[in-house]
């Protein structure tokens, strides 16, 4: 109507007036279009008291962010509502879920969009803003941990020895091999015995030194860095070739002494069992011994000096 009425160039505005512009006046807006002191907000939408040009940015309040811009749900299913507020040193409007100027309940995204910086993260009771190598929050945290980070983070705490946590004890992280139980339990997280060479802090139910346990093959393994295997009843580690439970290699007599504490053990003479009788001797064979010796011969001679098949 307006063009017919006015000429080309003529649109109608908000106010029902028909105004002279580069184009419609209707849902999207030319850029900086302006009519009786409205501007076009910043996605060109609808118009606003406000000049939205970038100018506004260089000393931007909530207020005049918002008047330029839109809001919209985060998700279908979500309350959260993102708006346009003033970046941190009031240079620019950010898209956040509440004004930067708030106290409390920060996100890592929001300290990093406020202050425009990928290295600000939220503190863990969320009430600060803190310049780290990484997030605050272990669960998502990529980079090992220094003191600084878990000064600022959790306050009084330090970098354990491994940088895989943060301790109440100082100068973890500088501490040098051998560690002991003590050291272990206190500096690292998860880690609570030391190697027996004090070299590692291990992930194990008990101490390398302790006894009156059941001890498995891999705590062995931990503790002994590979160089002691467990006894057959679990009572200890010992240093045999090979494994002493679920073996599948051939056994042999000082294996026995090794992976048993008790006096008498040796192999039969197929190396295929740990059993309490000398299979090595040349007489008084009972059929009881020729059969827990050798399945092969399982009966005692009649002089009894030797078994037979």
């Amino acid at each position: 109507m307006c063009q017919k009425c006015s000429g080309q160039g003529y649109f109608a505005s908000p106010l029902g007036f028909c105004v002279q512009s580069s184009d419609s006046c209707g849902i999207f807006l030319p850029k900086n279009s302006t009519y009786l002191g409205y501007f076009s907000n910043f996605d060109k939408s609808f118009y606003s008291l406000f000049d939205c040009s970038n100018k506004i940015q260089q000393n931007c309040t909530d207020h005049t962010c918002q008047q330029c811009g839109i809001s919209y749900q985060l998700k279908a299913s979500s309350s959260t509502i993102i708006n346009l507020y003033a970046s941190k040193n009031r240079a620019q409007c950010v898209q956040t879920y509440q004004s930067c100027s708030s106290t409390s309940n920060f996100t890592d995204s929001h300290c990093q969009v406020c202050n425009q910086n990928s290295k600000f993260f939220e503190s863990l009771d969320e009430l600060q803003y803190i310049k780290l190598l990484d997030s605050c929050n272990s669960s998502v945290r990529k980079p090992l941990w220094i003191d600084t980070d878990c000064q600022k983070c959790k306050k009084g705490q330090y970098a354990t020895f491994d940088k895989k946590s943060c301790s109440k004890i100082a100068n973890c992280s500088s501490q040098k091999a051998p560690f002991n139980d003590d050291f272990c339990q206190q500096c690292s997280q998860g880690q609570q015995y030391a190697s027996i060479d004090g070299a590692h802090c291990l992930n194990i139910k008990h101490s390398c030194k302790c006894t009156g346990v059941y001890w498995k093959e891999e705590e062995c393994s931990v503790c002994y860095y590979n160089k002691q295997h467990a006894y057959i009843l679990g009572t200890s580690c010992g240093q045999s070739l090979d494994l002493c439970q679920n073996r599948e290699s051939q056994l042999t007599d000082k294996d026995c002494k090794l992976c048993y504490t008790q006096k008498h053990i040796s192999t039969n003479e197929l190396g295929t069992q740990f059993i309490d009788l000398n299979c090595k001797k040349i007489t008084v064979w009972t059929e009881f011994e020729c059969f827990r010796c050798n399945s092969l011969k399982p009966k005692a001679s009649a002089n009894n000096n030797s078994c037979t098949a």
